[in-house]
């Protein structure tokens, strides 16, 4: 896409994050230059979103070549209690519904979760049943009785470590970065899962991180696992948003509360557009269905010099962003796409996320001291938020590693652990807020 057209598109996308109203999508195809229409045609050929977002009727496909309507099934939603923020949305933002900030339940401790069915988004069916070539094949389970550690001890062995055969597009296994913003240590990690393993399948997962002008930005992109581009998808997705993300936060330190608001939602908003532009560009280029490249996005921005900072949020699809406060206190912001049936969500190619991007910007001026913020693909959210998982475990899991000397490459071990059902390639970024002492 050349420069005038994405400067169209960012346009498009601030003018609607000031005015928060929902899109026109012909007003936006008229904005876009005449070499963009590729891209403005694909927008439009899913039709207008339903009226509740994050829903489709369920004789809907997916499929097609342009950017239409498709959902997989992902892991279990996120289901929890609201919960009266030390973070809420800034009062300059408009009453137009956004997100809701939902609190963990009390932690019980432990990283094994409550027993659960071997199905799952790579291994089984939403029924329970699965493939016969999973290391979970019903005659493989010791007992209905047996404890969590028992089966996973029996399974251990069954499961395969292969190489994939396809040496296009190749994507290492395991990926780890780290870097130091002020106050904040920076980490992240990602790695294979244990059915891409098996399958002999590429990680899918992709990250990112960032230090820009006073701000820490982290971006994860989880690509759909039923797609034979998703890595790719996810990588672009990645790239793309976070050049945006930099670029648009660049020169903003020191605005005023209502004009770092406003920076930050348009930042959001438009770098959820702009992760889009190379998909399309790319389905293009190879001359398949864009929605071979589907992917979902979660992004993360926070000042790096305050211990109460500006935090800023969007989120296409699972996944998603948690926080601990330092009274021990862990929230999650937003909230992952579900839709109609249990198991679904969305991605950057599905239509109900393609108008919506400014209202899945979110802004908030925290009240209380930070000690950690996350932000992670449904491989490690969908394990430790409730009703599966407790955060806090995680948090006094994955925070004190910010002490040590190589924090990514201990989170990349870390990701290793076991747990019934867990199956997906698993993501995280922490950012861990060090005490004054140490800086």
């Amino acid at each position: 896409m050349d420069s005038e057209g994405t400067r169209a598109i960012q346009g498009v996308s601030r003018d609607l994050a000031e005015t928060d109203q929902e899109p026109d999508a012909s007003d936006a195809a008229a904005d876009l230059s005449e070499g963009d229409q590729r891209v403005s045609g694909a927008l439009m050929s899913g039709g207008a979103p339903d009226e509740q977002a994050g829903t489709m009727p369920a004789s809907e496909s997916s499929g097609g070549d342009g950017l239409g309507p498709e959902r997989v099934p992902s892991s279990a939603r996120h289901s929890q209690a609201a919960h009266a923020p030390p973070f809420g949305p800034d009062a300059n933002q408009s009453p137009t519904p956004r997100p809701s900030i939902r609190s963990a339940e009390p932690d019980r401790g432990g990283l094994l979760p409550v027993a659960a069915g071997p199905g799952s988004e790579e291994s089984g069916a939403a029924d329970g049943s699965v493939d016969p070539g999973t290391p979970f094949a019903p005659e493989e389970v010791v007992s209905p009785r047996a404890t969590d550690q028992e089966i996973l001890d029996k399974s251990r062995a069954l499961w395969r470590e292969d190489e994939p055969d396809d040496p296009s597009d190749p994507v290492p296994h395991t990926d780890c970065q780290r870097l130091q913003a002020g106050r904040w240590v920076v980490f992240g990690a990602s790695r294979r899962g244990l059915s891409h393993a098996h399958d002999a399948k590429y990680r899918e997962d992709s990250f990112r991180i960032e230090a820009v002008d006073g701000w820490v930005l982290a971006v994860v992109a989880d690509g759909t696992g039923s797609q034979p581009l998703a890595r790719v998808g996810a990588n672009l997705a990645s790239r793309a948003a976070m050049s945006h993300l930099a670029n648009a936060l660049d020169g903003t330190h020191g605005l005023s509360d209502a004009d770092t608001s406003a920076a930050l939602r348009v930042a959001i908003s438009g770098a959820l557009a702009a992760a889009l532009v190379p998909l399309v560009e790319e389905a293009t280029r190879r001359g398949c269905s864009v929605n071979e490249l589907s992917t979902t996005l979660v992004l993360l921005v926070c000042q790096s010099e305050s211990t109460k900072p500006w935090v800023a949020t969007g989120q296409v699809g699972d996944g998603g962003v948690a926080a601990r406060m330092q009274s021990g206190d862990c929230v999650v912001l937003g909230q992952a796409d579900h839709g109609q049936f249990g198991g679904e969500t969305l991605f950057l190619t599905s239509r109900e996320s393609q108008l919506s991007w400014p209202k899945r910007a979110n802004a908030y001026r925290v009240t209380e001291p930070i000690d950690a913020l996350f932000v992670a693909s449904d491989g490690v959210m969908d394990d430790f938020v409730p009703p599966f998982g407790q955060l806090a475990p995680l948090f006094d899991a994955v925070a004190p590693l910010a002490r040590g000397p190589v924090p990514e490459e201990q989170l990349l071990e870390w990701l290793a652990y076991e747990r019934r059902s867990s199956f997906d390639d698993r993501t995280l970024v922490a950012i861990v807020q060090q005490p004054a002492d140490v800086q």
